[in-house]
């Protein structure tokens, strides 16, 4: 008879990202991307909440936010995914997120599940925020990081918070 053999090699690991991804890019007033990049091909799960939101987030909720995310009364702002098909593609694959409020805070978490169904066990959490309008209301010479000295709207009161990277920042001299 013939004898042959065959290897069967079964995939038990979990994707991982890459080294500085996942992140967030191009913030705008009403949203911003997530950007993912894996190790292996599969899905990258993401699901986002208010920054005040006390939800703990787990893999398997992050995975199937509409069926089991809970903890708080607050349903995630934002749920979907993106399916990274090539690993070692130079770009990131990309995460839409829109229709958000401008000038707030979100949290961001994500896990990922290879094409086997191994599903990551840590969820990995980004902080983001869609860009502000500062108005600078402060004195001339006054300091940048002064929170005092910079308002939401043009000639409001001061104490808001100085403009972070990104953010516009508008001298108009209504202060």
């Amino acid at each position: 008879g013939i004898a042959s053999s065959t290897t069967l090699t079964i995939d038990q690991a979990a994707p991982t990202f890459v080294t500085n991804f996942p992140a967030v890019a191009n913030r705008t007033a009403n949203g911003f991307e997530v950007d993912v990049k894996l190790d292996e091909p599969g899905l990258a799960y993401v699901v986002l909440v208010a920054a005040t939101d006390t939800t703990t987030a787990t893999a398997a909720n992050v995975s199937t936010p509409s069926s089991i995310w809970g903890g708080d009364s607050q349903a995630p702002l934002f749920a979907g995914n993106v399916s990274v098909t090539n690993a070692a593609a130079a770009q990131p694959y990309v995460v839409f997120v829109t229709g958000l409020s401008a000038d707030t805070d979100y949290k961001v978490y994500l896990v990922a599940e290879d094409d086997s169904g191994n599903l990551m066990a840590s969820v990995v959490m980004l902080t983001a925020s869609t860009i502000s309008t500062r108005y600078w209301v402060g004195p001339d010479g006054g300091a940048w990081d002064d929170n005092n000295n910079w308002s939401s709207t043009s000639g409001g009161a001061g104490g808001v918070g100085y403009p972070a990277a990104g953010d516009t920042a508008v001298f108009d001299g209504n202060g």
